[in-house]
């Protein structure tokens, strides 16, 4: 009977050595990103929310770093642009409020090289939910004008947000507009009218300037059509 326990003992103690030491047989080799994803959360559009994500080598390899995203609201900085074996880098990120979506999806990549180049992912999700700061909205995006009903269309800009939005310029580039700034409280609309140049050779389209934090500056393109 002794026997028998001895033997279950040394049964058990040897599972929960195996299961404890399983997570590190993964890290015994490798290189990769912990977590792979990261959710911000919620974030009120036109507001910053940071995190971080730690990049770890296991390898006997020493790589150079390197990171970009697929948006320009998505930004990381490396705590180092090189790794050393068996040792880790923070890499900081910060996701700007860019569009109210329930689901936001974007990608950070993490570029290593050495004698051979890879790259590793870090998914970026959360929620963007209407927020104060001024938020513009210029429609129709693009601009179209017709030549047989005149040289001109109008453009219609509103604020979506609750703080006051200050246009500071409309510049024209082969255009012109019945203004040159504005100043729209929460839910006003302005109606501009947009004029070709006839002279004007290329391409054609209308800067906003504004305090806008997630689009400063809106570019609007005109497409002239016969």
């Amino acid at each position: 009977m002794v026997t028998g326990k001895l033997t279950i003992a040394i049964v058990a103690v040897a599972t929960l050595f195996a299961s404890c030491t399983y997570p590190l047989r993964k890290h015994e080799s490798g290189i990769f990103v912990e977590p792979r994803v990261w959710d911000f959360g919620t974030v009120k559009r036109g507001e910053t929310v940071t995190g971080k994500v730690i990049l770890r080598n296991f390898t006997d390899t020493t790589f150079t770093v390197s990171v970009y995203s697929t948006c320009d609201c998505l930004e990381a900085s490396l705590e180092a642009e090189e790794i050393s074996p068996n040792t880790s880098i923070t890499i900081s990120l910060s996701y700007l409020g860019d569009a109210v979506k329930e689901h936001v999806s974007k990608s950070l990549f993490v570029k290593l090289n050495n004698s051979a180049e890879r790259q590793l992912r870090v998914d970026v999700t959360g929620k963007v939910i209407p927020g104060e700061k001024p938020h513009l909205v210029a429609l129709p995006n693009p601009i179209p004008i017709e030549r047989s009903h005149g040289t001109s269309n109008f453009l219609e800009i509103s604020n979506r947000g609750k703080e006051e939005l200050a246009i500071s310029q409309i510049r024209c580039y082969g255009c012109e507009s019945n203004a040159m700034n504005l100043r729209l409280g929460s839910g006003e609309k302005a109606v501009i009218v947009v004029k070709l140049v006839p002279e004007w050779q290329g391409k054609r389209w209308l800067e906003i300037e504004s305090n806008d934090p997630v689009t400063p500056l809106r570019k609007i393109a005109i497409i002239e059509l016969p």
